[in-house]
């Protein structure tokens, strides 16, 4: 009698392994059926979207009811534990072996790991099977993803048995189902207001990136943002970062230098771009993770706001056209065994040229005229408020004015003094960058 106690009470334990499939499972099996250790099984995974998935709790089941945005071309990888922590062989056909199987954990169990299987991939429908698999303990980590995958944020790693005890009767399930979820990562980069007008003129991005949430629990290791400013665009400054949540409410603002680091460094060599990177401290982190809701629930879908404000200095890389500068965020969870995950912004795109005018006599084109001055307007100068953001521009010996640096728009041009012995254009000159 005590020994059939002491045996449901070992098979408890060892149940209890998979609490990464959404749930802990808890159920006696002191009335289940012997293990048949020929009999072969499977894990299904099934991958949805942390933001929009269902939140109930898994039990090895098959889920019929859940809602959510499965997810493609996550990769998963299935170690079957090998021995337990003091080095012997785990069988799970007898009480000894469930004791030694719960004496081990995610933290402790990579020296004890046999040789991985071929490593999955969701389908369309965010599913991947491991089937033919003895019975035994088995880790399961979540790879990077497929490089055309979402920016997936890898989930925690799970330990599972096969077989598991059927929750709603007292028989053993060889083929088990699992539900981790994942959050997607994105950051967001923004011309926050005009754009610069031209060469050694001010503008401002505005940099939002997601805050991402383990719906296992696991707390922010690390948080990066790096902004590689094209060489055309020199570092002025940046607003202090701030916590925001999905409605816009700012839950706390960090300080610099205790909550995050901020290091701007020029490339090699010139030209190349300019790295301003904002890297979140503990104490950064902590604000961070007091958010957090309890594990299992919706994604609190937070971000981490800043501006950052540069200085056009030059075209870009190709000369006159696209001047293209993104953002990118690389963070990861303490839980998780696979390197950090990074995620870029679109690029955001601002375009420069010149603007080339030839002074010439009427009567004889292919005389040139050399002095004559222009005020350089954005907006027709015949309209209220209208003034000059350059002046004094002449045309040199050869006739020629050449304006660089100017964004790709509409422009005028006023002649204020003519060349000697000629008279002022009547109207204003209409050009387009």
């Amino acid at each position: 009698m005590n020994a059939r106690k002491r045996a449901g009470s070992r098979v408890w334990l060892g149940l209890v392994v998979a609490a990464a499939l959404g749930a802990t499972f808890a159920p006696s099996a002191s009335a289940a059926p012997l293990i048949d250790p020929s009999q072969k099984g499977s894990l299904t995974v099934v991958k949805y979207e942390a933001d929009n998935a269902d939140k109930t709790a898994g039990d090895g089941t098959k889920q019929t009811t859940l809602s959510g945005t499965p997810l493609k071309d996550a990769n998963f990888v299935v170690s079957p534990v090998a021995t337990d922590l003091a080095g012997e062989a785990i069988d799970l056909t007898t009480p000894e072996g469930w004791d030694a199987a719960a004496k081990l954990t995610v933290a402790n169990v990579s020296g004890h790991l046999g040789t991985a299987l071929p490593t999955g991939t969701t389908d369309d429908t965010g599913t991947v099977v491991f089937s033919k698999l003895p019975v035994g303990l088995y880790y399961v980590f979540e790879a990077a993803p497929t490089a055309d995958a979402k920016p997936l944020i890898p989930g925690t790693p799970f330990l599972v048995t096969i077989p598991m005890t059927n929750p709603s009767d007292t028989t053993w399930m060889y083929d088990i189902w699992a539900y981790p979820k994942n959050d997607v990562l994105d950051v967001q980069k923004a011309l926050s207001g005009d754009p610069a007008q031209m060469f050694g003129d001010q503008m401002t991005y505005s940099i939002s990136s997601h805050v991402p949430y383990d719906v296992d629990g696991s707390p922010i290791e690390s948080y990066v943002i790096e902004d590689d400013l094209d060489p055309a665009l020199a570092f002025v400054s940046s607003t202090d970062l701030t916590l925001v949540s999905k409605g816009g409410t700012v839950l706390e603002t960090f300080d610099p230098g205790t909550d995050y680091t901020l290091v701007t460094a020029q490339g090699t060599p010139l030209p190349a771009p300019t790295a301003v990177t904002w890297t979140l401290t503990q104490p950064g982190l902590d604000k961070i993770t007091k958010y957090d809701p309890a594990p299992g629930t919706a994604d609190p879908e937070m971000r981490i706001k800043t501006s950052i404000t540069v200085k056009v200095t030059a075209y870009g890389t190709d000369g006159p056209g696209p001047i293209l500068n993104s953002v990118s965020l690389t963070t990861k969870f303490a839980a998780s065994s696979t390197p950090p995950t990074t995620v870029t912004s679109p690029p955001v795109e601002v375009d420069y040229g010149r603007i080339k005018l030839t002074k010439v006599d009427a009567t004889a084109t292919a005389k040139t005229l050399a002095g004559a001055v222009f005020d350089l307007y954005a907006a027709d100068p015949s309209s209220s408020g209208s003034t000059p953001i350059a002046q004094g521009l002449t045309t040199g010996g050869d006739g020629v004015l050449t304006i660089d640096g100017l964004l790709y728009d509409e422009y005028w041009l006023v002649e204020t003094k003519a060349p000697d012995h000629y008279e002022l254009e009547p109207a204003p000159i209409h050009l387009t960058a």
